[in-house]
């Protein structure tokens, strides 16, 4: 990505409507309920203001999806693209952040949604209580209002990429009615100003079609309506599998034998850490200390929850997200099979063949 920050985009002055949950609502309301936060950044382990905005007064959605946004200071150059349309909002960042800091957000109504941190890592502490969250790249999960948080720790790094999906309270009501236990517990959560178990559930590991989706929402070539339809049908498919996931990680399935409640959940953080960086696995020993197991309950513990062998699922996963990002178009098949942890062009070639039937180079 262009790490230049583009002209900043305005939007005109004039009133636009849009289309709500089955009501007309005026764009400018929408945007005020949105968008009016008071931001603070702080030098990390200091009260030290270093910046103070409203953002309502700051950046502004872009007329269309395709125009960047951009707002450099000496502590951070973010370039940002989002959009509003029928009560739903989408947002990208991409962020170089040049001294350690802590963002602070006042509180503001709920606003359902979802996170998904791309590349990078950052803790945020969210209003709706579970304490602090520390996100690491491929990385998601469920929010009351993604937009706001108590604190949010942003060490320094480079390309911070997060992708934020925001739906207003009524279209999101409208959505969840008759599609699963987890939209019915955030629907009633959210009608109730209550949170939810499912808002402190560990984060989850970006699957490979939940990347492919993010880079065809990068990539999205659209103009005018037809981008608005494609990009409600990628939303509608993340919050779909983000929510299969939730279903996956906390129904009330039988407890495989010789496991507590306490080894599957650490079961889980392992496979969150074996996924967390394709190029660098780490090794048994190091997975099973970093999860706190010994090594013969964690392989015992990952084939009983997940039907393979910790790296057969490392494999696969890799092989997985291999495919998903060739079909994405936009890296050369070498760039992928380095992205996904393989040293050399042939020994992926010959894994992707006996996992598909193809070769890579045949999906583009």
């Amino acid at each position: 990505m262009n790490r230049h920050c583009n002209q900043v985009q305005r939007i005109p002055d004039t009133k636009r409507r849009i289309y709500r949950g089955g009501m007309l609502q005026d764009r400018d309301y929408l945007l005020r309920k949105m968008k009016r936060t008071m931001e603070r950044v702080y030098r990390y382990g200091t009260n030290e203001i270093l910046f103070e905005s409203d953002r309502e007064k700051g950046l502004q959605p872009s007329r269309a999806w395709e125009e960047w946004q951009g707002e450099r200071m000496p502590f951070w150059d973010v370039r940002v693209r989002d959009h509003f349309f029928d009560g739903m909002h989408i947002s990208f960042f991409n962020i170089n952040i040049y001294e350690h800091i802590r963002l602070t957000t006042n509180e503001q109504a709920p606003l359902p949604g979802m996170g998904f941190l791309k590349q990078g890592c950052l803790t945020t502490t969210p209003y709706s209580g579970g304490g602090p969250r520390t996100f690491t790249a491929r990385q998601h999960n469920v929010f009351m209002n993604p937009y706001t948080a108590m604190s949010t720790e942003i060490p320094v790094q480079q390309d911070l990429e997060i992708l934020l999906l925001g739906f207003q309270r009524e279209r999101f009501l409208q959505l969840a009615e008759h599609a699963g236990p987890v939209m019915g517990q955030l629907a009633e959560s959210i009608a109730a100003n209550k949170p939810t178990p499912y808002l402190h559930s560990p984060n989850m590991p970006l699957t490979p079609r939940m990347l492919a989706i993010i880079l065809e929402i990068e990539q999205g070539c659209y103009h005018g309506g037809l981008m608005n339809l494609f990009l409600q049908s990628k939303m509608l498919e993340l919050l779909a599998l983000q929510c299969g996931q939730l279903e996956a990680a906390n129904k009330g399935e039988v407890r495989p034998e010789g496991l507590s409640a306490a080894d599957m959940n650490k079961v889980r953080d392992a496979r969150e850490l074996l996924l967390r960086d394709l190029q660098n696995p780490p090794t048994l020993s190091m997975l099973a200390r970093q999860a706190g197991l010994n090594e013969f309950k964690l392989k015992k513990g990952f084939k009983k929850m997940f039907g393979a062998s910790v790296f057969g699922y490392l494999k696969s996963y890799r092989l997985e997200t291999a495919r998903e990002l060739i079909r994405g178009g936009g890296k050369t098949v070498t760039e992928v099979a380095y992205e996904t942890g393989y040293s050399t062009l042939q020994y992926f070639s010959n894994e992707f063949r006996k996992k598909f039937g193809v070769s890579p180079g045949s999906l583009r």
